[in-house]
């Protein structure tokens, strides 16, 4: 589960992986403790998704000035751990969540993921932990939603089986942003 004000509208929402439907869930709050579901999305057949994390993977461009920023709506990812894929999920202002990409991981099962430029281009990254393989992936992100190999790298069960906050969001890179984006 993670939480963040999907919808703009200055209060906390959620979304939720059901693992055994294999659907991410996003629910809008209405300020005084409440939420009404907003929008279901896929995780893939037999998904199973066991970890989300939330941040801006879409950027735009504004036509003046030729700035790029990050979509004011927020993302999110799922670790799918069965069909072994990170699921890339667009936001919309409306709260709601659509597929953006299926991150074939290579035959590993992910049990968590990061949001963060961890390539230095000014555009965000996946991270995937997947641990039942000893694994660290990295995913580059083009600022489209989409995302190219970037590397794995060696780990083992006991360094990445620490526990964590998912709650916390990864802020976009720091850059110019651009007025109304």
């Amino acid at each position: 589960m993670v939480i963040a004000d999907f919808n703009l509208d200055n209060t906390n929402d959620f979304a939720v992986a059901l693992s055994d439907v294999s659907q991410v869930k996003t629910y809008m709050g209405d300020g005084v403790g409440g939420f009404v579901m907003k929008g279901s999305v896929s995780a893939g057949g037999n998904g199973y998704p066991v970890h989300l994390s939330v941040g801006n993977l879409n950027y735009a461009t504004d036509p003046y000035s030729g700035l790029t920023a990050p979509a004011a709506p927020l993302d999110v990812v799922a670790s799918a751990y069965s069909n072994k894929t990170g699921r890339a999920y667009i936001g919309s202002s409306s709260g709601t969540i659509a597929p953006s990409s299926a991150i074939d991981l290579l035959g590993m099962r992910p049990v968590w993921s990061v949001i963060g430029d961890v390539n230095g281009d000014g555009f965000n990254d996946i991270v995937f932990v997947c641990r039942d393989d000893d694994k660290i992936s990295m995913w580059s992100g083009d600022g489209s939603g989409s995302f190219t190999f970037l590397a794995n790298y060696g780990s083992s069960a006991s360094s990445v089986a620490r526990p964590f906050n998912p709650a916390v969001v990864h802020p976009p890179p720091a850059r110019e942003r651009i007025p109304g984006l």
